[in-house]
């Protein structure tokens, strides 16, 4: 998670309602008056309306990274059904301009609307833009992006800056206070994945995802508008909500189990903390407010027309103007010149798909934009006296080494998000197939385990594993569930499944069709009789060697199966019998017809629930027939199959783990007088980024016969990009503000949050080599898992190389940079141009 940009730093109301009882706050002073925290109330010696900004910036938090969970997949598979190119170009674009807007954000809280005001609009908006994301029209899509993109510029700096409000500027609380921020923001971004990612893939809904990412943004906005005792039941509601949820609605197994149960703990004990924070009287009402009540209120109307323009045109940069040029977007370059680039080979190739972005309205505008601004402070830098000239220089160095590793590290929401969904094995397998059913046909209800392997005479791909599930389908190619229930002792003739079965499962009663012996019987039956249709099937033939939603006839209008008066009673017998699990099943897959009575029984290493029965009810099975390539191949059910972007939250669950025990070991180093310089920490930290990278190719390189990856890789690399984001994140923002001249603090926290921008853009174009054509990606066809992971692992494997180099290079200039940071020097005498 890209928390370097998150440690940053209710409608407009000049005094915003506030609790029943609020407690009178001396207001804050203009220096640092070190009576300023104690006149708050505090809880664990912190003012508690620290924990009010905590809970309203982690659920704005869960709205943002609930929906970057799955954009990409959203434009690959939902209704937009762009190639890699296109989503990458477009998601490329949404993340500069997220983190470009809070520059203008900032400004105009400062000078005329006030924080408070700001992130009230700026959440509004956002929930307006989720919100809109549920509407399946292109346009519609492009401006709900534009909204997100506005209201980020507004809620992103202003909520931030509000925290560094609660504290005198040189208070040793301060460093304290931004930790607990901090962990707020990873909090919301590690249960979003498990939410938002998790619902909106299983239940072939993504605007469910976007539905529950608008709630959470609308539940931090009350918090943050209304401190109420409402507010506090608001809070325990949706946290106690949210976390049956994610003990509910996750994927089968203890691990999965596990993880979410520490989020939802740390959800819930969050919650209590900000309902105590709220009781003791919550945020001051001066916090945010505006430097001048009488300018904001004049000029708040301004601020919301240049908004209302404003939205269009982030909606055109966002789309590359394709909104109004027939679906392509616009290039500066002509699309001949680059064509013949990228039929190239080497650099050639690559040239040709960088400046292909570049020309881009969004590339063209953030790269004219960054060479000006660097040249600008270039420029400024050298009018300086030597002390503040070197360490504006340190600055610009560290923020370019800065620059890289973010373009690296933002793989994540793109490039190592479809290597995660198309060549991770992230199934766990409740059984295999073995030689005995080769030739044989079985119906099964397909998961990420059957991408790959040869299905009769063709190979079974992206494609159509996309098309059979109604989580990768959009809503209305879907195969609808049934809308009645049927009850417990009537079969679903539509759905069955593979249930693999234990010691837990003898005696169990179940409905399945009968067992090849007893077929075959009535088939020598029939035929003696003459009567073709008693003929039930054939072991080899697909269509009739097993019951499925195509070849089963009408369900009977009874709810009691036996009642019915079928033509041939042996017809009826050969659709399902009723059958009792004996002890020499144990250890067999059986397929089971999906009745209520399979309810509470277990299944592989779970409980089959109510979830697990709507989940086969709404996933089309398929009949597969069994070759010898088959043989190894798993069978789970859906529930055993963790979706992609559930992963999302590996990096900030590691954060949640190690940014203590990492604050820590910091701190003893420097009563040591060890801990690193800030050059050597930017260095590490690409370092680590390099080896993470290095995981995911050491994965790509020892892949299996079809192309997938074992998870441990993928866990790993995040684990090294979270510690190596540990070592450089934190200590970014502190940097610019400490190094560069107070006349300029404000210009170069432009630039740094400018360098972000162009890193997502960036990002964008390194992503482009993974595309599914190669480099570009423009087909929306998505190859086989075994031609794909070595597309993943080049790319993979020279980002590694580069963030190792990069890394080292900074290493090895780090004490230069040091000494050009002058720490003893007098800042009071660096400060005049």
């Amino acid at each position: 998670m890209n928390s370097s940009n998150d440690h940053e730093s209710g409608l407009p109301f000049e005094t915003p309602p506030a609790i029943d009882n609020p407690v009178p706050v001396k207001p804050k002073p203009d220096g640092d008056d070190p009576g300023w925290v104690a006149q708050q109330p505090t809880f664990f010696g912190h003012p508690v309306g620290l924990f009010v900004l905590f809970f309203a910036e982690m659920w704005e938090r869960f709205s943002y990274y609930g929906m970057r969970a799955l954009l990409v997949f959203y434009m690959t598979k939902g209704f937009l059904g762009y190639g890699d190119s296109k989503a990458y170009s477009v998601y490329g674009a949404y993340t500069a301009l997220v983190y470009m807007t809070p520059f203008f954000g900032g400004m105009i809280a400062d000078r005329i609307v006030g924080p408070r005001i700001a992130v009230i609009l700026g959440g509004l908006l956002m929930a307006a833009g989720h919100l809109l994301m549920g509407v399946q029209d292109t346009t519609m899509f492009f401006l709900a992006l534009a909204l997100l993109i506005a209201g980020n510029g507004f809620f992103k700096p202003n909520i931030s800056s509000m925290v560094g409000a609660l504290y005198p500027q040189r208070s040793e609380k301060r460093d304290g206070g931004f930790t607990i921020f901090y962990i707020g923001i990873n909090l919301g971004a590690a249960m979003s994945p498990l939410l938002c990612g998790y619902i909106g893939e299983t239940f072939g809904n993504y605007h469910l995802g976007f539905g529950l990412a608008t709630i959470g943004m609308l539940v931090g906005l009350a918090v943050f508008v209304a401190p109420t005792r409402i507010a506090m039941l608001l809070i325990l509601a949706a946290a106690i909500a949210s976390g049956l949820s994610m003990l509910v609605f996750r994927s089968e197994g203890y691990v999965s189990l596990i993880w979410n149960s520490i989020i939802t703990i740390c959800l819930v004990a969050g919650a209590l903390v900000s309902v105590f924070a709220i009781n003791q009287g919550g945020l001051p009402t001066e916090v945010g407010r505006p430097k001048n009540p009488e300018v904001s209120r004049k000029a708040l109307p301004l601020v919301l027309i240049g908004t209302v323009f404003a939205i269009p045109i982030f909606a055109l940069f966002v789309s590359g103007f394709q909104i109004v040029n027939n679906g392509e977007p616009l290039q500066v370059i002509p699309e001949a010149t680059i064509d013949s680039l990228k039929e190239g080979t080497g650099l050639t190739a690559a040239m040709g798909t960088i400046l292909e972005e570049l020309s881009k309205p969004a590339g063209l505008v953030l790269g004219i934009t960054g060479i000006l601004s660097f040249g600008y402070l270039l420029l400024v830098s050298f009018k300086l006296d030597r002390v503040a000239r070197d360490r504006m220089i340190v600055v610009l160095t560290l923020t370019f080494f800065s620059m890289l590793f973010w373009s690296f590290f933002e793989q994540a929401g793109s490039s190592v998000n479809n290597f995660t969904d198309r060549n991770v094995d992230r199934v766990s397998e409740a059984q295999y197939v073995d030689g005995t059913q080769v030739g044989s046909v079985i119906a099964l209800a397909p998961t990420q385990e059957q991408v790959g392997y040869e299905r009769g005479s063709y190979l079974f791909d992206e494609q159509e594993f996309n098309l059979r599930t109604k989580a990768s389908a959009s809503d209305e190619s879907a195969t609808e569930a049934p809308s009645a229930e049927p009850s417990s002792d009537a079969p679903d003739l539509e759905h069955k499944m593979l249930w693999a079965v234990d010691e837990e499962n003898v005696g169990m009663t179940v409905l399945r069709t009968p067992p090849k012996e007893d077929k075959k019987k009535k088939e020598e039956e029939a035929s003696s009789e003459g009567s073709a249709e008693g003929d039930s099937s054939a072991p080899t033939d697909e269509s009739t060697a097993e019951v499925s939603s195509e070849t089963a006839p009408p369900e009977p209008t009874s709810s009691e199966p036996a009642a019915t008066e079928p033509e041939s009673p042996s017809e009826a017998d050969a659709k399902f019998v009723s059958y009792t699990i004996t002890e020499e099943d144990k250890g067999k897959i059986l397929e089971l017809f999906v009745t209520r009575d399979l309810i509470g029984h277990r299944v592989a290493t779970s409980m089959f629930t109510i979830s697990h029965l709507e989940e086969v009810r709404s996933v089309p099975e398929i009949q597969w027939s069994v070759v010898s390539q088959n043989v190894g191949m798993g069978l789970a059910t859906q529930s055993q199959e963790i979706k992609a972007s559930i992963f999302q939250s590996v990096n900030p669950a590691f954060i949640l783990m190690l940014g203590i025990p990492f604050s820590m070991l910091w701190a003893l180093m420097g009563s040591l007088k060890l801990e690193p310089s800030t050059p050597v920490k930017f260095a590490l930290g690409l370092i680590q980024l390099g080896m993470g990278f290095g995981c995911f190719y050491w994965g790509a390189v020892t892949c299996d016969d079809r192309g997938m990856v074992w998870v441990g890789f993928l866990v790993l690399g995040y684990f090294f990009q979270t510690t190596g984001e540990l070592c450089l994140s934190p200590v970014g923002l502190s940097m610019v503000t400490k190094l560069s001249p107070k006349i300029l603090v404000s210009t170069v926290m432009g630039g740094w949050f400018l360098a972000t921008a162009m890193s997502q853009y960036l990002a964008a174009i390194i992503s482009q080599f993974t595309g599914t054509s190669g480099g570009g990606g423009d087909s929306n066809i998505i190859p086989a898992p075994i031609e794909t992971v070595h597309v993943y692992g080049g790319v993979f494997g020279k980002i590694a190389l580069a963030a190792a180099v990069c890394g080292i290079f900074c290493l090895l200039i780090a004490p230069v940079l040091s000494r050009m940071m002058h720490s003893g020097a007098d800042d009071e005498k660096s400060e005049t141009a």
